[in-house]
């Protein structure tokens, strides 16, 4: 690998730039190539003999006009010693004619202190570019050595260099990033196409697995020190992930760990789908099946839409992770035959009927506990019979109805102390559920009396009686039509299962 090279070099001098002789018709550079050649150091055509120093390749020599006029000698005949000794091209004024395979820059006028500027810079960079090397080398040996993670591998690396970076797989997955948060919901990587070398503002490293390193993005000035060092960060990177990989859990503890990343209400989410190998732009879902269903044949009817990780239970349903093989996050909705209802062929228990709650596809690891609590609020919603069907998605409104309005406020005292204040006594004086259940019928009837009762097997004036008592126990009249939502509402949420520990609703 080139220590400094053209393009380093430019990113640094403004003073000079590609002559515009080698640039196509769409100005653009007709080819990367001459921007990667080494420069090793700068010298001036001199005006007596030897009127070239000693060259040993890597050279830029600066042909000014002036000292071309008092050499004496052809410019051809100079042209063509430098490039049998080597040099990587020329800084002239004006348009010479050279071999391919030299580098002709330009500037418009030529300073007399151009030499010593550009030669200081290169001294100065390599130094700088040998400092921060030693250290992070050094840094890096103490990390691999502690067995630290991935994600600090990357995230003191990428302080070092300045400059973010991420491992991404043959296929886009995000494997790791120095900023999770980030990255996180960045679901197109397939643009970085797995090359070394630049593309963009962004240098690739290639590692085993299919893998990349990416930095970026770079600034210009950071170029040569992010990809001179770069290789240093993909063999600690590469380090990490074997390391990773020796300590991922397998079997039963793989399954209570993804379980416990579903119910996972802290901050620790990406660390652990980290550890579980899972990609952080990754397209998943949940899904929750009845409790005693056959484990097995949940994944196989799962497996269709991506891969499925099993999970230990969740609240005493049978648990599993689904991850879609695209960025697009295939709907598990033609599980229902894009409406009709299809029973799952799930083992069926004693007296229950096999079930499985799905929720709608989230976008990154992080949003995985977000997507079980979806799951978890159907499944309980099922089981407490409040809404039924062989399988139950939350992106359905259909199956959900209208649940899916008090999901957000699901456990929490807003939608607690509205139940309570829109209901009154209701809750506490209805010991049996009677006049609970008359009100929901009713609602759910649209405020016809004799579908209710008919619904309920009771006389018109039972019903009647009973939504004259539920009026005196709310302090609401049911009849009224304006009333109806905020009972229906206050109603469904009175008796909305217990919710589990609140996380972070991610969009």
């Amino acid at each position: 690998m080139a220590e400094i090279t053209v393009r380093d070099l430019l990113s640094w001098e403004r003073r000079i730039d590609l002559a515009p002789s080698i640039f196509g018709s769409n100005g653009s550079p007709d080819a990367d190539t001459p921007l990667r050649r080494e420069v090793t150091w700068a010298v001036t055509l001199r005006a007596s003999m030897p009127i070239l120093p000693p060259l040993r390749g890597g050279e830029l020599v600066i042909l000014p006009d002036r000292i071309l006029a008092d050499a004496g000698v052809p410019v051809e005949e100079i042209v063509k010693e430098v490039a049998s000794r080597g040099a990587t091209g020329l800084i002239v004024e004006r348009t010479i004619d050279a071999p391919p395979s030299m580098v002709m820059l330009w500037s418009e006028s030529i300073p007399a202190d151009l030499e010593s500027d550009i030669n200081r810079m290169l001294t100065e960079q390599r130094g700088e570019i040998y400092r921060l090397g030693t250290e992070l080398g050094r840094i890096l040996t103490q990390l691999n050595a502690m067995g630290a993670d991935l994600e600090q591998v990357l995230r003191i690396s990428s302080e070092q260099i300045g400059a973010e970076s991420v491992v991404v797989s043959g296929r886009g997955d995000l494997i790791g990033s120095s900023s999770p948060e980030m990255f996180a919901h960045e679901q197109d990587l397939s643009g970085l196409d797995g090359l070394d070398g630049w593309q963009g503002d962004r240098y690739g490293v290639r590692l085993s697995g299919a893998h990349t390193l990416w930095l970026g993005p770079v600034p210009p000035d950071r170029r040569a020190m992010a990809r001179l060092l770069s290789e240093r960060v993909g063999m600690a990177v590469e380090s990490a992930m074997a390391h990773a990989l020796d300590v991922r859990p397998r079997g039963s503890a793989r399954s209570q760990a993804i379980a416990g990343l579903l119910t996972e209400t802290g901050a620790e989410t990406a660390k652990m789908a980290a550890a579980l190998g899972l990609p952080s732009n990754g397209v998943f879902q949940v899904a929750l099946a009845s409790a005693g269903s056959n484990r097995l044949q949940m994944q196989r009817d799962l497996a269709v839409f991506g891969s499925v990780h099993d999970a230990a239970d969740v609240d005493g349903y049978v648990a599993a992770l689904i991850e879609s093989p695209n960025r697009s996050g295939r709907s598990i909705q033609s599980l229902n035959g894009g409406g009709a209802d299809q029973r799952l062929p799930l083992a069926e228990g004693a007296g229950h009927t096999p079930w499985i709650a799905v929720s709608a596809t989230v976008n990154g690891v992080v949003s995985i506990p977000a997507a079980a609590r979806q799951a978890r609020f159907l499944a309980s919603l099922i089981s407490s019979g409040m809404v039924s069907g062989s399988v139950v998605q939350y992106d359905r409104p259909s199956d959900v109805g209208i649940y899916r309005l008090l999901f957000p406020l699901w456990g929490s005292g807003e939608l607690e102390a509205f139940a309570r204040d829109t209901l009154g006594d209701l809750v506490v004086r209805d010991k049996r559920g009677t006049l609970r259940k008359t009100l929901l019928a009713y609602l759910e009837s649209g405020g016809s009396q004799v579908d209710a009762a008919t619904s309920l097997g009771v006389h018109r004036n039972t019903l009647a009686y009973r939504l004259k008592q539920i009026a005196e126990l709310t302090g609401v009249d049911p009849v009224r039509p304006q009333s109806h939502l905020a009972l229906h509402m206050a109603l469904l949420a009175s008796v909305l299962p217990p919710a589990p520990g609140l996380v972070s609703q991610v969009a």
